[in-house]
């Protein structure tokens, strides 16, 4: 499967929502989506499948850069090696 990358352009800067599986392949056009939504943007995995290795590696330099990672599910939290909202304002455990 590909990665199909939704954009929501809100006030609160955003969210962009991955659906798929991550790859070295998209990597720059996730970077340039969460560039384009600012600052306050998120990154919503809910129907994120997996990630290859630079994959995860793009979402833990997003994440450590201030971005909001969403909706993880579990499996993508342990492929993460960190916490993840799962939920709005909810973190995982």
């Amino acid at each position: 499967m590909t990665l199909r990358i939704f954009v929501d352009t809100r006030e609160d800067g955003g969210v962009v929502a991955l659906h798929g599986r991550l790859s070295a392949a998209e990597v720059r056009e996730v970077e340039r989506a969460v560039a384009e939504r600012g600052p306050e943007s998120r990154v919503d995995l809910t129907y994120l499948t997996g990630a290859d290795a630079e994959g995860l590696e793009a979402l833990r330099c997003l994440q450590e850069s201030g971005t909001a990672l969403e909706g993880a599910s579990h499996y993508m939290t342990l492929l993460l090696g960190r916490s993840v909202t799962v939920g709005p304002g909810e973190p995982e455990k």
